[in-house]
């Protein structure tokens, strides 16, 4: 499978802590589990000139390549929510995990989405147009729901 994996609020930090500086409880062990079964695992992030670099430190700071075995050739990064689902369809992704409801509502159909944790209000404005997702709740969950 080719899963696709945000990295704000998803890998780094946990949204209803209100830390984005910290590791999501599980994500790592997870990952790494994904990629030993065989999965190929891409980070898809929204982020300015800004946040892209607090997000490549963050990657290196808690030594994630190394740790879940992901290539460090697969993280990609876009300007805009919506443009995420251009790599999904380029990349064949299966499977993506993020925590903005916005960007499941762009994916194709087909891809099984998981949507961690979302903001109320923005789950409220794209409710319909979430087809294929399923809330979930932490990485635990994810892990039980994928392996």
């Amino acid at each position: 499978m080719n899963i696709g994996i945000d990295i704000g609020y998803t890998i780094k930090g946990v949204r209803r802590e209100g830390n984005s500086k910290i590791v999501a409880p599980n994500s790592v062990d997870t990952i790494k589990k994904l990629v030993d079964r065989g999965d190929i695992v891409y980070l898809i992030s929204k982020a300015n000139s800004a946040q892209k670099e607090d997000c490549e430190n963050f990657l290196r700071e808690i030594d994630f390549f190394n740790k879940t075995g992901v290539n460090p050739a697969n993280v990609y990064f876009c300007y805009e929510r919506p443009h995420k689902a251009l790599f999904v369809k380029a990349l064949e992704i299966n499977i993506m995990v993020d925590d903005r409801s916005e960007v499941m509502a762009f994916l194709p159909w087909q891809v099984v989405k998981f949507l961690l944790v979302p903001e109320e209000d923005e789950y409220v404005k794209y409710k319909h147009l979430l087809k294929n997702t399923q809330i979930v709740n932490d990485w635990f969950e994810i892990e039980r729901k994928l392996l």
